[in-house]
């Protein structure tokens, strides 16, 4: 009897420390898409707040687009993306993606990617770690650059994430 009620008094201490979470799988995703234009130093990513997490990342190489997926057992997952450009490179962050990569700025826990990624290249990343939706579809951040003249316009946007992390 004592090991059955220590035993479920394990099962709710874990509980509590980890908070409510959906025990299914859930894949998460950083998209990369270039329109007129190839550049295989452009890469995107993204990487959870997990103690000891891996970054997911992707780059287009010669062709056009790439994605850099991998599965969460428990959801939802705070997620750090971002994306590296060359140095020389000239852009500009469309109002829509500038939204947000700026919300929730003066709200949040910082970037856990911040100062880990893109050495000696340009980064483009929000303010804050977003959370994915407490459910098992695809949480995709999507990043869509596309030529303009001399200047690559920089567009961006998210699927199945809840909002910024606070």
């Amino acid at each position: 009897m004592k090991s059955a009620r220590w035993a479920g008094s394990l099962v709710l201490g874990l509980f509590l420390v980890g908070g409510i979470a959906n025990a299914g799988s859930q894949n998460i995703c950083a998209k990369l898409f270039l329109n007129g234009f190839n550049n295989s130093s452009v890469t995107a990513g993204y990487r959870v707040t997990d103690v000891a997490a891996s970054f997911h990342s992707c780059s287009a190489g010669s062709g056009s687009s790439c994605s850099a997926c991998a599965g969460a057992t428990f959801q939802p997952k705070n997620a750090g993306n971002y994306l590296c450009l060359p140095s020389n490179l000239l852009y500009s962050i469309s109002p829509s993606c500038q939204t947000l990569i700026t919300s929730g700025s003066s709200n949040c826990t910082a970037n856990n990617t911040k100062d880990q990624v893109c050495s000696g290249m340009s980064v483009v990343m929000p303010a804050c770690n977003w959370r994915t939706n407490d459910n098992d579809n695809e949480a995709d951040w999507t990043w869509s650059l596309s030529l303009n003249g001399s200047t690559v316009i920089v567009n961006c946007s998210t699927n199945n994430y809840q909002g910024y992390e606070q």
